[in-house]
């Protein structure tokens, strides 16, 4: 080819000293995904016994599956959502992203686990609105598999 280098002995020489490197998408908003077997609640008891009487009594609360409080997690620490732990239910989502698929907008509730599952089914991409997304919805997004 008149003296031309195939491309790939360029990218390897670019990527040998460190100069070849994919830049981040403008305004694309992260993919995570977690199995749908993580969103659910799991049951905690304890158990005490009444020395003055001598009865057993016990309560009972639920949590968050720990794959799944570590995703919560995960999002609060790199500004995703505002954990609130005064009520069940009322984390608020402070940047987009998508969960399995769906699109968690500025302001949106971000239930607990349990809640999530029903979240996921019912909740719908409308796309409609975002003039970025009708352009470029499905040629600019990256999709970063986290296993939790």
């Amino acid at each position: 080819m008149f003296g031309a280098l195939p491309i790939r002995y360029m990218i390897d020489h670019m990527n040998s000293i460190g100069a070849y490197h994919q830049l981040p998408l403008f305004r694309t908003p992260p993919h995570l995904k977690i199995k749908e077997e993580y969103l659910c609640s799991l049951n905690e008891e304890l158990s005490f016994e009444y020395n003055e009487y001598g009865s057993e009594s016990s309560t009972m609360s639920s949590c968050d599956h720990p794959s799944f409080t570590r995703l919560r997690k995960y999002l609060s620490d790199n500004g995703y959502i505002q954990i609130v732990t005064s009520h069940s239910n009322g984390d608020r989502v402070l940047n987009e992203f998508f969960l399995n698929g769906k699109l968690f907008e500025i302001g949106d509730k971000f239930p607990c686990g349990a809640a999530m599952k029903l979240h996921l089914k019912y909740k719908t991409n409308d796309f409609s609105k975002k003039p970025f997304f009708t352009e470029f919805s499905k040629s600019l997004s990256v999709e970063d598999n986290f296993n939790w």
